[in-house]
């Protein structure tokens, strides 16, 4: 009698709509596929940040291999002022394989999905900050272009040099009306190329889970900056700088909000990262090619005959802030 062959089977993919997504799930293997084992992602934070951040509607494409989940990929969809107008974007975020998965050809299914429903909705601009791996990848596979290369520079402010008449208020989750109060001031009627924010939309953006930011505000300028760390040094990030249209944007007065927020913060030090062309100077001093965090430039695909060039795009409008 001849003995049995065991026949090996083809691992199955499936890739789908996570629907609900498993936040819990979702932080715990970003943690294992960007940090190594980390406690950079948490439950509530990616709740947050996926519902909640931009305001528009988010959909979390999911690799599963013989039942289990092995990558995913983000797609938020928001809106961007193009001038006089508004046009739809959809930003790329959160794409990651597990390392155990990575022979299995798994980010070529997930970017076609991805594809099959950014063309859902024909008209819409994408988005993706990717890190230098992903660049020839979105190129690809979604037609994305490098545009603006944002800035990082690094400063410093000393608060006793003076900083006039800035009022500077929390973001407090609680107590949230003189935040809201400040943006409906700063807020309205924006005609530059940058992402949609409302007042209420921003407010909804600052009420991070993790993070807490400020506002600093005088007249025809608004600061926004968050307490945090980089590369173990304590700053302070300058998340947004919004300029009123029509006014003149003085540099004594950049100066002396740069000064609030440190005397704000107790922190001297700054780091600004971002395009802004209503800035009246850069702030800071610029941070080698070197020793930055990442590639730090926008990825596009414009709508046809719609060229787009930003001219404020921050930390505040991906998920570094």
């Amino acid at each position: 009698m001849s003995a049995g062959c065991a026949v090996s089977q083809e691992p199955q993919l499936v890739i789908e709509i996570e629907e609900p997504p498993d936040y819990s799930e979702i932080a715990r293997l970003a943690n294992i596929s960007f940090g190594g084992n980390t406690d950079k992602f948490n439950e509530q934070q990616v709740r947050w940040f996926y519902q909640q951040a931009f305001g528009g509607d988010t959909c979390v494409v999911s690799a599963k291999v013989d039942g289990n989940k092995a990558g995913q990929a983000v797609l938020i969809w928001y809106w961007v002022n193009l001038g006089s107008r508004k046009i739809e974007c959809v930003q790329v975020i959160d794409l990651f394989v597990l390392p155990e998965y990575r022979s299995f050809g798994i980010a070529r299914h997930l970017y076609a999905k991805l594809s099959e429903l950014i063309e859902k909705r024909p008209g819409c601009m994408v988005l993706a900050v990717p890190n230098i791996k992903s660049v020839k990848i979105n190129q690809r596979f979604l037609n994305l272009e490098l545009r603006n290369k944002m800035d990082i520079r690094l400063g410093a402010a000393f608060p006793w040099l003076g900083s006039a008449r800035i009022h500077s208020v929390m973001v407090d989750k609680n107590q949230p009306d003189p935040a809201l109060k400040l943006l409906r001031v700063h807020l309205n009627e924006r005609n530059t190329v940058e992402t949609n924010w409302t007042a209420d939309g921003l407010l909804a953006r600052l009420l991070d889970e993790k993070h807490q930011y400020a506002l600093h505000s005088a007249r025809g300028m608004l600061l926004v900056t968050s307490k945090r760390h980089y590369k173990y040094l304590p700053l302070v990030l300058v998340c947004a700088v919004f300029c009123d249209p029509g006014q003149e944007t003085q540099s004594k007065k950049l100066r002396q909000m740069l000064r609030a927020s440190a005397h704000f913060h107790h922190r001297p030090l700054y780091l600004y990262l971002g395009v802004n062309q209503t800035l009246p100077f850069r702030p800071g001093i610029r941070v080698p090619d070197k020793i930055r965090p990442s590639l730090m430039q926008i990825q596009i695909r414009e709508p046809k005959d719609t060229p787009v060039l930003f001219e404020r795009f921050e930390a505040i409008d991906f998920d570094f802030a």
